[in-house]
């Protein structure tokens, strides 16, 4: 590509970006409609064993809930996701709508399970933690958790109005996945910051109506799971409406075999370029069910 062509190209991506932007819809605060700000989505879960991953805040009017992927909280066994917890404490960090404010919650997960305010799902990879309550235009911690505002930074959190279903969203719409890839670069050489969450584009590729769940045409990595899933739908020209449809749990591997004249074999795995999604369906069971 010559430099001018580049030049344009370049332009032509960066307003598309500034457009992109002024569109992301309003989210509730305690209550209220805000303007918003991508970094706002997403959550940076860090347990106290060193591991990692990524969730979102929902609210239902009455409760904030913590989402994200089961097997970010608990442990695998025999390659099943069990209810027992991976570490005993978390700190889950997010933005305010002030890029420079960092809200932090201190969270004591064997307090939180005792109390019953976590809550998972019976077979889908997928948990919600009922962090607080709203009382009046005030959050109200929940015992076992601690929450830490700079700047007077303010929580936000999703109502549960935008969550689309799994039967309203369309093949071929544009997602945005949200989340915190701590696999991705060189650590000791940081390209990225590894506590601000990272936006990737692609589209909503399929669905997979045995298993309820959303196959998205979008890189994923570890330290993505959790994540929220952004729909992207166009309802009329220059109209277009942007609804939670999932939470990211999983990139589906891409099994390379080869076999050489020796009859040696080998069986290469890498990331295939697509994921999969547990609907909101199974956000909105867990909260309307507890």
């Amino acid at each position: 590509m010559n430099n001018s062509v580049s030049g344009v190209f370049y332009k032509v991506l960066f307003i598309l970006f500034i457009c992109l932007i002024g569109t992301y819809p309003s989210i509730l605060l305690a209550g209220r409609v805000v303007s918003d700000d991508p970094l706002i989505f997403a959550s940076h879960i860090k347990l106290g064993n060193g591991s990692n991953g990524s969730g979102f805040y929902v609210n239902d009017g009455k409760y904030l809930y913590l989402v994200t992927a089961k097997h970010v909280l608990h442990k695998i066994i025999n390659n099943v996701v069990s209810t027992t917890l991976i570490d005993n404490n978390a700190v889950i960090e997010c933005y305010s709508r002030n890029v420079h404010s960092k809200i932090t919650i201190y969270a004591q997960l064997n307090v939180l399970d005792n109390a019953a305010n976590i809550k998972r799902h019976p077979v889908k990879d997928i948990a919600i933690i009922r962090v607080a309550s709203f009382v009046g235009n005030k959050i109200q911690a929940n015992n076992g958790v601690k929450i830490k505002a700079d700047n007077n930074a303010i929580l936000t959190s999703t109502p549960i109005t935008m969550l689309r279903q799994y039967d309203n969203v369309s093949i071929g719409n544009d997602i945005y996945v949200f989340g915190f890839p701590a696999s991705i670069g060189i650590q000791e050489l940081p390209q990225i910051e590894y506590d601000k969450p990272l936006l990737k584009k692609g589209i909503l590729a399929g669905k997979n109506d045995k298993t309820k769940t959303l196959i998205l045409d979008c890189f994923i990595y570890w330290g993505n799971s959790g994540g929220p899933v952004l729909e992207v739908d166009e309802e009329s020209i220059g109209s277009k409406s942007f609804n939670i449809i999932g939470v990211i749990t999983q990139y589906i591997p891409l099994l390379d075999r080869w076999e050489n004249i020796q009859k040696l074999s080998k069986l290469d795995i890498s990331n295939s370029g697509y994921s999969v999604a547990e609907p909101a369906d199974d956000i909105i069971y867990l909260m309307q069910n507890w």
